[in-house]
């Protein structure tokens, strides 16, 4: 395989180096704004297991024996849509989803309810470690552009389908952007291996 490094491909490779950095930053952000209920003070339960309280607005809020809110009504007696008032969104980061695989923590469970893969969120940090450790070891080859381009594609598929964009956080909105970039500059990069430089600063190898 042909070796060559110019000033071109050691400048895109320092961007793509920085780029990957911040998208293995970017898991400590938050990623993922999961909708949960708003948490209420249990006054009751029923024979049919269903949990009466109220919450912080003093609304009388009735939960089935899932887990899922059927009912809220107001001092009044209004009935109020749950699916309009009663639900938060919860922010988590990617390292908070690998704490809960690794801890097995009950929380986990929330996510299988909508289809999120909870398993695949540890990608989003594998991935661009591998992407960098290949910008940071290659000098010469064109291995590390294709590992950008593969990784970038897949990093912008996981965040549009894991994630969603209804439930986009502010970490997961720059790590689609970047990895937008990442694409863009490493297709960049291959080309880049093939301009002659004026000054003749082209280190080809066999």
């Amino acid at each position: 395989m042909l070796k060559v490094q110019n000033k071109a491909t050691k400048r895109i490779r320092i961007v793509l180096i920085i780029f990957f950095m911040i998208q293995i930053l970017l898991t400590s952000q938050s990623f993922l704004l999961f909708p949960t209920y708003q948490t209420f003070e249990e006054t009751k339960t029923t024979s049919q297991g269903q949990v009466i309280g109220k919450d912080a607005k003093e609304n009388v809020v009735v939960e089935n024996s899932n887990g899922d809110i059927v009912s809220v009504k107001d001092k009044s007696g209004k009935v109020i849509s749950p699916n309009v008032y009663v639900y938060d969104k919860m922010s988590y980061t990617v390292l908070d989803m690998i704490y809960m695989i690794f801890k097995h923590d009950a929380s986990a469970d929330l996510f299988s309810g909508v289809g999120i893969p909870i398993m695949m969120f540890s990608l989003f940090l594998i991935l661009p470690v591998v992407a960098l450790g290949f910008q940071i070891f290659d000098f010469y080859y064109n291995l590390k552009n294709i590992v950008g381009i593969i990784v970038s594609i897949a990093g912008v598929y996981m965040v549009l389908n894991f994630v969603g964009l209804a439930n986009l956080g502010s970490g997961s909105v720059l790590t689609l952007i970047f990895y937008i970039f990442t694409a863009f500059m490493s297709v960049m990069g291959m080309m880049a291996r093939y301009v002659k430089t004026a000054d003749n600063n082209t280190d080809t190898k066999k």
